[in-house]
C-alpha cells in the first residue's frame, strides 16, 4: 500500500519536482502551494505524512503544525518539516512545534524518500 504524502510548499517548482521524483515509488503525492488552505487540504487528503515547508508567505509551517497537532482530527498525522533553514534551527523548531521529524531540503530525491521512510518507520514502531 502506498504511503500518502501531502506536500505544502510555496514553491510550485519544488512541488512539481517532488511529485515527479516520488510518484512511482511507494508514495502517492499531493501538493499545495497556498499555505492559507493548509488545514482544509490536510483534512481532504488525509495523508500519512505531511511534508511541510517552514518559511511561507501566508502561514508558516510552524503555525500550521501547531494547529494540526492541536486538532483531534489531525493530531496523529506525521508532520515532517522540509526546509532550507540551518539543521540545528530546523531540529529545534520541529521539537517546539511537535513535528515528527525534519528534512533539510536537498536536490537528491532518494535522500528525501529515504528520510521519509525512516520517519514513518520510527513512528510506526513507537505507536
Amino acid at each position: 500500500m502506498a504511503i500518502k504524502i501531502a506536500v505544502i510548499d510555496d514553491s510550485v517548482i519544488l512541488n512539481r519536482w517532488l511529485e515527479a521524483n516520488l510518484i512511482g515509488t511507494e508514495f502517492e503525492v499531493k501538493t499545495l502551494s497556498d499555505s492559507s488552505k493548509a488545514e482544509e487540504f490536510v483534512l481532504e487528503t488525509r495523508p500519512d505524512v505531511l511534508l511541510l515547508d517552514v518559511l511561507m508567505p501566508d502561514l508558516g509551517g510552524d503555525d500550521i503544525c501547531r494547529r494540526l497537532k492541536s486538532n483531534p482530527e489531525t493530531k496523529d498525522i506525521t508532520v515532517v518539516f522540509h526546509s532550507n533553514i540551518p539543521e540545528e534551527i530546523l531540529k529545534d523548531l520541529a521539537s517546539q512545534c511537535r513535528a515528527d521529524g525534519y528534512i533539510v531540503k536537498t536536490d537528491d530525491p532518494d535522500n528525501t524518500a529515504e528520510k521519509i521512510r525512516q520517519i514513518v518507520k520510527s513512528k510506526t514502531v513507537v505507536e
